[in-house]
């Protein structure tokens, strides 16, 4: 569906603002409306793992968060920065892989299971475009995400198929359809 990335970002900071704790949040919407067809409810959760990411990242007591969108060249770019420790060059690429944590340093361990990235990764790349990093150990980190403005260059969208008019989260179709004997009919309460 078509999908306002000022408004999934502000319904992010929304949702997590408990979390923040001393933190400054900052977030300047783009003059016009920046949409992508895209699950909402999917690029939702990207938005929330790289805020929980700059959140856990950034010190309470001075610690900046700054979120920002941009559009150019057919594409919408999404902004998660913080002054947190940063990530070395040579840890930039395991982040994004799956159980690749980095140790900041001795004596600092986070709690985590190693898949956030991972998952935005795929999520991101299941839309068409592509995320990142750039930082600089003990200057924080930029992470980021492009998306096609108009959905993925490879999934044409046909008629019978549109995507609904709301940014509603998209249903995806089951990986399991059941098979049931003709002589039982399936559970009413079941839904597939």
């Amino acid at each position: 569906a078509e999908c306002n990335l000022s408004h999934i970002l502000e319904e992010g900071i929304s949702g997590m603002s408990s979390l923040f704790e001393g933190r400054e949040i900052r977030f300047t919407p783009p003059e016009r409306p920046v949409t992508v067809l895209a699950d909402r409810e999917i690029i939702s959760r990207v938005v929330q793992n790289l805020l929980a990411n700059a959140i856990k990242f950034t010190r309470k007591g001075g610690g900046l968060i700054r979120l920002g969108i941009e559009a150019a060249g057919g594409l919408a770019r999404v902004t998660v920065e913080d002054n947190g420790p940063g990530v070395a060059p040579e840890h930039r690429r395991k982040i994004f892989e799956k159980f690749g944590q980095v140790e900041l340093s001795a004596g600092r361990q986070e709690s985590s299971t190693g898949l956030g990235l991972t998952f935005c990764k795929l999520a991101v790349e299941a839309h068409g475009g592509r995320i990142g990093v750039d930082s600089e150990a003990g200057k924080g980190s930029s992470f980021w995400f492009e998306l096609p403005v108009n959905g993925p260059a490879a999934t044409p969208v046909s008629p019978a198929s549109s995507p609904p008019a709301s940014c509603a989260p998209a249903s995806l179709p089951s990986p399991v359809s059941p098979v049931w004997p003709e002589s039982f009919p399936p559970p009413a309460s079941l839904e597939w």
